[in-house]
């Protein structure tokens, strides 16, 4: 079953496009992980209605530091809450864009799982501590969910394969393979 855009939510659509792109990715995530992913690509897509913009356009670092120097414990959890959500957008949404920035997906999923097991901790759900384990294969689902079947976008060879070799990422490699390249994982590489 396909659903098209004009006779559907958003939530079905995300719904739908998630569940593709763990089945592509040969994932398996618990209902509960799948569907705060779902509300939190729903919550993206009007952001002035559920985040203060401002924070689109703020630093990772200044949110940490907000965070850790935040004295009230729920204010404190909201705020790697909203850290943790940022990171897994950005990096899973804008993958492309960490070829033209100084600051990598590496980054980003070190403070995002951080975040996410912070929030673990402050709120003794589980839910946080399985976004936080499985934060790099979250932000593939996400950067797969980007992809709109049938439009082909330029690809950056040598930035997918660096991401691949840094992520060993399925979808990633699939990319490659379909452009006719077998890559060699090589576990040993340093960054240059």
């Amino acid at each position: 079953m396909s659903i098209t855009l004009v006779d559907t939510r958003p939530s079905e659509f995300f719904k739908e496009r998630v569940r593709v792109a763990l089945t592509n990715s040969n994932l398996t995530l618990d209902n509960e992980v799948e569907f705060y992913l779902v509300t939190l690509l729903c919550n993206f897509i009007k952001p002035q209605e559920t985040l203060d913009l401002q924070k689109l356009d703020t630093p990772l670092a200044l949110f940490l530091k907000e965070a850790l120097e935040s004295s009230d414990s729920y204010e404190q959890q909201e705020r790697f809450k909203v850290l943790g959500d940022l990171s897994l957008y950005v990096s899973g949404y804008f993958q492309e864009s960490f070829n033209r920035k100084t600051i990598d997906i590496d980054y980003y999923i070190a403070i995002g799982s951080s975040a996410y097991q912070k929030v673990a901790i402050l709120s003794a759900q589980g839910l946080y501590r399985k976004l936080a384990t499985n934060f790099p294969q979250l932000i593939e689902v996400v950067s797969e969910v980007t992809m709109i079947p049938g439009q082909d976008k330029p690809i950056d060879i040598l930035a997918t394969y660096d991401r691949w070799t840094r992520s060993n990422s399925k979808r990633l490699l699939k990319v490659l393979q379909e452009l006719g390249i077998d890559p060699i994982n090589n576990t040993t590489r340093t960054k240059q």
